[in-house]
């Protein structure tokens, strides 16, 4: 529970200063409080850049490391033609692009548990910094944690944040 709901980290001024809070002041690393835009381990800048391309937000690999890491989900060897970044409508928010690419019926089997996951860290760019607005339009992060206990379970746990995340996480049997 504390993993995934602290309201604080160890980190520098500089990597305070990335999440909106004030930091240690002592030159070097300290505690710090982080506020009710984060929640533990998954609003970590860490986690944010490595589940992220460089020059853009994932809802795919934060989906995927949320089924994958934490509830020890797998969902298979992706088809040969996966892998790609969908250049869909290059003026559309991440969320639109992903929803159009998801939309194909061979995309679908699997992205119907991943992409609503990852929709909810979409106020998070790629390195974990708070954005409010996605190609110049207010970010949607309503995430769905659906089929928490089990993939094909038809279950919804909708969410808004990563607070509420960490408490859907918490609370799930998985």
């Amino acid at each position: 529970e504390e993993l995934l709901r602290a309201d604080y980290t160890i980190a520098t001024d500089e990597l305070a200063a990335l999440y909106g809070v004030a930091g240690p002041g002592t030159g070097g690393v300290g505690l710090i409080e982080l506020n009710e835009q984060r929640s533990g381990l998954l609003s970590h800048a860490a986690v944010m850049a490595t589940t992220a391309h460089s020059d853009q937000t994932s809802p795919i690999l934060r989906g995927l490391w949320v089924r994958e890491r934490l509830l020890c989900q797998e969902l298979g060897t992706p088809p040969a033609n996966a892998g790609t970044v969908p250049e869909i409508d290059e003026d559309a928010t991440t969320r639109e692009r992903y929803e159009q690419h998801t939309a194909d019926p061979s995309c679908y089997a699997c992205h119907q548990y991943i992409d609503p996951v990852g929709f909810g860290f979409e106020h998070f760019d790629p390195v974990g910094a708070w954005r409010e607005t996605d190609m110049g339009l207010p970010v949607d992060a309503q995430g769905d944690m659906n089929d928490v206990e089990g993939l094909g379970t038809g279950t919804s746990a909708p969410y808004y944040g990563m607070p509420e995340l960490a408490d859907v996480l918490i609370n799930s049997d998985r």
